[in-house]
């Protein structure tokens, strides 16, 4: 009987040498661009934290309805992003500004 144990375990040895090359060459790689994911997911947090403020009317008109307090200098600004962000995404957009 031929006994295989070592030529196994060489095989082992062999898969998780190339294994470990493998994860160290993928980590390098990302860590060059480490600020850049960071960034985009922070970003991506942002959007997905403020969507679900937004309350969800699918009975009536299948529509997101967000009401925010905005600082008065910087209503322009995001009536704006708003009206650019509806006619990029060709989305019905409207806004109320009430002045208290």
């Amino acid at each position: 009987m031929v006994d295989f144990r070592g030529a196994k375990w060489e095989f082992v040895s062999q898969v998780l040498l190339y294994s470990q090359n493998q994860l160290k060459t993928l980590l390098l790689n990302a860590s060059h661009n480490v600020n850049m994911w960071l960034c985009k997911v922070r970003k991506m947090k942002a959007v997905y934290h403020h969507l679900n403020m937004f309350d969800v009317d699918i009975n009536r008109s299948k529509c997101f309805i967000g009401e925010y307090w905005v600082p008065t200098k910087f209503l322009n600004q995001v009536t704006n992003a708003v009206h650019t962000s509806a006619v990029s995404d060709d989305v019905l957009c409207f806004y109320l500004t009430l002045w208290i």
